[in-house]
């Protein structure tokens, strides 16, 4: 809701770049994560978008620095990017995009990534992919075509790409540990439901015990999830070190992804 929009609080900053988090007080199955740079939305005179962070590429991992596309400067205060990106949530309808591209081209994968802010009208969408989930996402293909970026839309500084990724993961694996939540409550609602409701030898089958084993144990793994879930929420909410804050939001998209499933 905008109320709880509102209660937000930043959980990281980088050069003006502000991504909300405020994990901690995210009800089951609603996460919101931004990035808003608030010169930015000053030169354009519009509220804050959503923005959509692109850096799948094809058979590489997103873990593995220096992906795709490739970027270049040109006459010391433009960027020409070039490459494709896959699986990109808001191909369809976003305003901006957050492109990570490689602008090193030495072996350090932590300092060969830089991001930029790049306007939609310098992507193509190429393709949409048919989800059985998250229909509403417009994931898609995006592609660069000799993309020329201005120097004001980098983000952070040069090579220091990998350090707002990382960062960015943060929010969205735990937007995704969240979301699991809310699917396996709804999923558990209507599976009680319709335990109470469906009659076998004259009586309700939640009287079985083989019924009411499976919806006690799927009961069990949502507490636990959850637990997990705001246990990693606080540690971003306080601030830990980063490396911890890491690892409980990656178990935590992993344990409440594979309870919810």
């Amino acid at each position: 809701t905008i109320e709880g929009l509102q209660k937000l609080k930043p959980a990281f900053k980088v050069n003006g770049t502000v991504t909300a988090g405020n994990a901690s007080q995210m009800t089951d199955g609603a996460a919101a994560v931004f990035v808003v740079s608030e010169d930015f939305l000053k030169k354009i005179n519009k509220e804050p978008m959503a923005r959509f962070v692109g850096y799948s590429v094809k058979g590489v991992p997103p873990e593995i620095m220096g992906i795709g596309p490739t970027a270049a400067k040109k006459d010391g205060s433009k960027w020409i990017l070039n490459g494709q990106k896959r699986f990109i949530v808001g191909a369809k309808g976003a305003d901006y995009f957050l492109i990570y591209a490689k602008t090193n081209f030495d072996n350090d994968y932590k300092k060969n990534m830089s991001a930029f802010l790049v306007d939609k009208d310098s992507i193509n969408v190429e393709n949409l992919y048919e989800l059985m989930g998250a229909r509403g996402a417009g994931t898609g293909r995006i592609v660069l075509k000799d993309a020329i970026v201005s120097e004001e839309n980098l983000v952070g500084k040069e090579g220091e790409g990998s350090k707002i990724f990382y960062q960015m993961m943060i929010p969205e694996r735990l937007t995704t540990a969240s979301g699991a939540l809310g699917i396996a409550k709804a999923s558990l609602e209507i599976a009680l439901k319709y335990s109470k409701n469906r009659k076998a030898f004259s009586q309700p089958i939640k009287n079985f015990e083989a019924v009411s084993f499976k919806i006690a144990q799927s009961s069990a793994l949502l507490d636990a999830a959850r637990a997990l879930v705001h246990t990693a929420a606080k540690a971003v909410d306080e601030s830990t070190d980063a490396s911890l804050q890491r690892r409980l939001v990656s178990e935590a998209k992993r344990f409440s992804t594979q309870s919810a499933w």
